[in-house]
Formats: C-alpha cells, sequence, structure tokens
C-alpha cells in the first residue's frame, strides 16, 4: 500500500505488513490499535510478544488477570483527558468502564507511564 505524507492505511491485523526503511530526514509515525472483549482478554493464556523492548527476541507466557485488563483499560481515559485539554471546546467522550490508576492526563500520569521497566506499551493484550 503505498503512502504519501499525511496519508493513512488501515488493515487488517492478520494481514501481512512491512515498510521499506525511512531514508528521509522526517520522522515516520506507526499507530497500532486493537480492540479485544474483555470477557476474551481474562483468563485467556498466550506468548505475549508484543510488550517487550526487544520483540520476538524476549517472549513471556502470560495468563491475563483481571487486573491485567483494568491496567492496560486506562489508558482509554487518559488519551480523552489529554485530548479535553488539547481541545477544550469539543464535549468529551464520557468513558463508562473501569480501570485501574486516575484518569487524569498530567505529569505525574506521564512520568507513570513512562517509568523505565513499567511503560504503557508494556501492558499490550496481545490474543
Amino acid at each position: 500500500m503505498p503512502l504519501s505524507p499525511g496519508d493513512v492505511g488501515l488493515v487488517n491485523r492478520s494481514s501481512m505488513h512491512g515498510s521499506y526503511p525511512n531514508r528521509s530526514a522526517v520522522r515516520r509515525v506507526n499507530m497500532v490499535m486493537g480492540f479485544h472483549k474483555r470477557a476474551s482478554a481474562i483468563g485467556a493464556e498466550t506468548t505475549n510478544v508484543h510488550a517487550f523492548v526487544r520483540p520476538k527476541v524476549e517472549t513471556k507466557h502470560v495468563k491475563y488477570t483481571e487486573e491485567d485488563v483494568l491496567h492496560r483499560t486506562r489508558m482509554i481515559p487518559l488519551a480523552i483527558d489529554a485530548r479535553r485539554q488539547r481541545y477544550p471546546d469539543e464535549i468529551p467522550y464520557g468513558y463508562q468502564g473501569s480501570y485501574i490508576g486516575g484518569g487524569e492526563w498530567n505529569a505525574e500520569a506521564r512520568a507513570e507511564i513512562s517509568r523505565k521497566g513499567e511503560e504503557y506499551w508494556q501492558r499490550d493484550i496481545t490474543l
């Protein structure tokens, strides 16, 4: 899927993917989004290869608990609050799900989810 700067491409998570090296001085951004029903994630056992600094080298067999899901779900209210702060004239989405931790996007939350060895992406759920 050839894309130009500013373009967005969406694919199914099962699609083969890859890209050529970025040889420009402009940063390339990649956003990966996924969704799992809570009931499908809690109690699921798998080898998580995505939540590591060195994927495919480091792996871990996990059995996801409700606490794992609630910690990861916290990113939703944090993202909503960050957007609310950036766009104060918009009506923010009223997230009603459960999560562990505060839902206010501030310096404390940023430091907490960026703490070395405990970065937010290390809580990714892979099924």
